[in-house]
């Protein structure tokens, strides 16, 4: 063979091993054995400017005060949407399993476009809304950072927790709350950090009754802006109860039962807190016109200066 025609042989030859080589499977970039590595890691900031975090970790987010086109039960405003921050994703993981329904989204489910928000909290870590679910069967995961990084929960609401359902929050929809070990292992702590549902004396079943009323239900719409939820009552507005029953407000038309607010180690359930925890949203008509608003004035309002405002 002409020398040549060898040296291109040789050189084909060589081309083709080394192309096999680069071909090999163990050669390409290396898939991490756990999804949920790919999404990102949140800074430990504990009071981030609006939207900055989420940001940084690749989300799209609307602007401030903006109302929002997709439908959330908790982010009616200003959300994001983009990979879920991997903790939440792992709590979600780990909790999945224990709830006592099947949940529309799985454990091991797919992260990569979430509706969520970042709420400043008590830790050195803001807390973090994930809205997993829709308007009509909505899925919250929220949160709560606790003072000390051992005491902070993870907390499930779907559908309405009521007294109707006599097991609650240990019925089929309600919300339960979990705490992670060392090792990523939830465990159910909800008797333990939140206080059972408020029960309706014999006068507050009387109104209910008399008046068409449902509930109490707890509301939640405020949890994208703080810790806190509400207990309230519904009545017919054509049949109202009377203005003495002192839960019954005629400003909202609500029964008024209760706030439920995280205090850095535990839920407690209080009459009143101050306007922070409860704070007025801006809607189309002006400040505080909100249907989940507590009205200026409210007596559940500590020291309320607030006032309604047109927009």
């Amino acid at each position: 063979m002409p020398l040549l025609r060898r040296s291109s042989v040789l050189v084909l030859s060589a081309l083709l091993v080394l192309g096999c080589a680069a071909a090999r499977p163990t050669d390409a970039a290396p898939v991490p054995d756990d999804p949920l590595e790919a999404l990102p890691e949140m800074p430990a900031v504990a009071r981030p400017a609006p939207f900055e975090l989420e940001r940084a970790m690749g989300a799209d987010c609307t602007g401030p005060g903006e109302r929002t086109s997709i439908g959330s039960r908790v982010l009616l405003r200003e959300q994001c949407k983009g990979p879920m921050p991997r903790h939440m994703a792992r709590a979600w993981r780990a909790i999945a399993p224990l709830l006592p329904w099947a949940p529309p989204v799985p454990g091991d489910g797919r992260f990569a476009r979430v509706i969520y928000r970042v709420v400043p909290g008590f830790g050195a870590r803001a807390d973090v809304v994930v809205d997993l679910g829709a308007t009509q069967e909505y899925l919250v995961l929220r949160s709560f950072e606790g003072r000390r990084p051992g005491d902070t929960v993870y907390a499930v609401w779907t559908h309405f927790c009521e007294y109707s359902q006599t097991d609650c929050p240990e019925a089929a929809y309600g919300r339960r709350v979990f705490r992670l070990d060392a090792g990523g292992q939830a465990r159910d702590v909800t008797a333990e950090v939140m206080p059972p549902a408020p029960k309706p004396d014999a006068l507050d079943l009387r109104m209910l009754e008399e008046h068409t009323g449902s509930g109490p239900g707890e509301e939640i719409s405020k949890l994208g802006d703080v810790p806190t939820t509400r207990w309230v009552a519904e009545y017919d507005p054509e049949n109202p109860p009377p203005r003495r029953y002192r839960r019954f407000s005629p400003d909202d038309g609500l029964g008024h039962f209760g706030f439920v607010t995280w205090n850095g180690e535990r839920f407690e359930l209080r009459e009143r807190v101050p306007r922070a925890l409860w704070p007025c949203a801006l809607s189309y008509l002006g400040r505080c016109y909100a249907s989940d608003d507590v009205p200026p004035k409210s007596p559940w309002i500590e020291n309320d200066t607030e006032s309604r405002r047109d927009d």
